[in-house]
C-alpha cells in the first residue's frame, strides 16, 4: 500500500500540533498563583505601595494617598 508523502506530512504535522497543544494545556500553572506572586514581587521591590492587614492580606495604596 502506497501512502502519498504529502498526506503523511500533513498527518505528522497534525499529530505534532495536537501533542504541542496538550503539553501546553496541561503544564499551564494556576493563574491566581502567578498573579499573586507577581504582585508580591512588585510590593517587595517597592514598585507598588501596600500595607498588610491584620489577617495577613495586602491592601494596595493609591498613588495619591499616603
Amino acid at each position: 500500500m502506497y501512502i502519498d508523502p504529502t498526506i503523511m506530512m500533513w498527518l505528522c504535522l497534525g499529530a505534532a500540533a495536537v501533542c504541542a497543544f496538550m503539553i501546553g494545556r496541561n503544564s499551564r500553572p494556576n493563574i491566581e498563583v502567578v498573579v499573586e506572586s507577581t504582585i508580591q514581587h512588585l510590593i517587595d521591590d517597592g514598585y507598588i505601595k501596600a500595607r498588610q492587614t491584620a489577617d495577613g492580606d495586602w491592601d494596595l495604596i493609591k498613588l495619591d494617598e499616603e
